[in-house]
């Protein structure tokens, strides 16, 4: 051990011993350290948001169904209306890549997306993809 941290173990020991021989003044401590921890909190939350933060931001998601080769297809959640088209001329594209066998890692290179979208893609038209490839456990050593 360096002469360094033979000094960080002699200090260690003697707030050791210091705490040891006077409890109520750790005790008070740590009170006061949380009376202080409890008016910062108590401060921020008197702060005053402004109106604006307040409301909550309307959402322009209104298209509930899309028309897919003239039959309509109910959306798991509303979609805004651009991204409703966008899924109407992606859906058949989807399904002949699910029907192929295709990953969703190669369904999104052959789409030109990532991964994430596709997949968010595949929960708002309800799809279930077919060849999920579930990633090997981790090691554990």
């Amino acid at each position: 051990m360096t002469d360094k941290e033979i000094d960080a173990f002699k200090h260690r020991i003697n707030v050791k011993a210091w705490k040891a021989r006077n409890p109520e003044k750790v005790k008070a401590y740590k009170r006061s350290a949380y009376l202080r921890r409890k008016a910062r909190l108590k401060q921020a939350k008197a702060i005053t948001l402004s109106p604006t933060m307040n409301t909550p931001r309307k959402s322009s998601a209104t298209e509930t169904t899309i028309m897919v080769a003239s039959r309509p297809l109910t959306l798991k959640r509303p979609v805004q209306p651009a991204f409703a088209q966008r899924l109407a001329a992606i859906h058949p594209q989807l399904t002949a890549l699910n029907t192929a066998g295709k990953t969703q890692a190669d369904a999104a290179l052959a789409l030109g997306v990532s991964v994430p979208l596709l997949r968010t893609w595949l929960d708002v038209l309800g799809i279930k993809w077919t060849n999920v490839q579930p990633r090997a456990p981790y090691s554990r050593s």
